[in-house]
């Protein structure tokens, strides 16, 4: 096989179907209108006491690192940690 070419297999019907279910929020997750269900407007962007980052930072953050996934994803040869650059912590191990 050649590098970069798609591996052919009986499985990859169920994979599809795998990736769809955890796209449309299957799995241990829930979707963004039921995470933030009940949280007052106001207090989207505040620290909860005793929390480290606020829901705004939280989901900014889960934006980011989607991105970075994706850009990588794109180009695997890109291996830069994009996160890095915006002073994020970034485990390497």
């Amino acid at each position: 096989m050649i590098a970069g070419e798609a591996m052919p297999g009986k499985n990859d019907e169920g994979l599809r179907e795998h990736l769809l279910y955890l796209l449309k929020g299957g799995g241990a997750h829930v979707n963004f209108d039921r995470a933030i269900e009940g949280l007052p407007i106001a207090m989207r962007g505040k620290r909860p006491q005793g929390a480290e980052h606020s829901p705004w930072e939280i989901l900014e953050h889960m934006r980011l690192a989607q991105w970075d996934i994706l850009e990588f994803s794109r180009d695997p040869a890109e291996q830069r940690l994009a996160g890095r650059q915006r002073g994020m912590r970034v485990d390497t191990q």
